[in-house]
């Protein structure tokens, strides 16, 4: 499984959610989905800032599963996203050192 930081924010050029026919409805929609996805691990966390941007971790297997997912969000529509790779910092770490080590640079 991959790691992706997903940072959100409103569309510049969206129409506003309070012109849907229920946003109560929508709302909830958006709601219920990241819960799900927290429920079944897809997402490890998700907060939303003061001034409504949000982030996430979502766990996915490919860049497809990770498109599929953030398309099939209700509010998706409304958003833009920036998408980063996470990497263990473990890993990231080992990887380096042992980078330096083979080198004989410690």
């Amino acid at each position: 499984m991959a790691k992706f930081l997903m940072i959100s924010k409103r569309r510049a050029e969206a129409p506003r959610t309070e012109s849907q026919q229920d946003p109560v409805a929508f709302f909830q929609a958006c709601k219920e989905s990241l819960n799900a996805m927290l429920d079944d691990g897809t997402l490890d966390c998700v907060y939303v800032f003061p001034d409504g941007m949000a982030c996430c971790i979502m766990n996915v297997g490919s860049h497809e599963e990770l498109f599929s997912r953030k398309s099939a969000f209700p509010g998706s529509r409304f958003l833009e996203w920036d998408i980063y790779p996470l990497l263990d910092h473990n890993h990231f770490y080992d990887t380096i050192i042992g980078g330096l080590k083979r080198r004989g640079s410690g």
